[in-house]
């Protein structure tokens, strides 16, 4: 069974600043309801991390909220 659900994604600069992670904003939408759905994203930018994190959601038929 397949629940559509809102989140919203949170993006942060890695400790070493080599790149960025992005992965659901537990404070937003219906995070904390279930687990992470998307997984966690690391690329080379911010916008990159959030545009793939982004995809793989809308993938599964959930919505993102900013």
């Amino acid at each position: 069974r397949k629940y559509k659900m809102e989140f919203a994604i949170e993006v942060k600069q890695l400790l070493d600043g080599s790149g960025y992670v992005a992965t659901v904003d537990w404070s937003k939408g219906d995070a904390g309801k279930i687990g992470t759905p998307g997984g966690v994203v690391y690329a080379d930018s911010a916008g990159e991390a959030y545009e793939i994190y982004k995809g793989r959601l809308e993938a599964k038929g959930h919505t993102v909220i900013e």
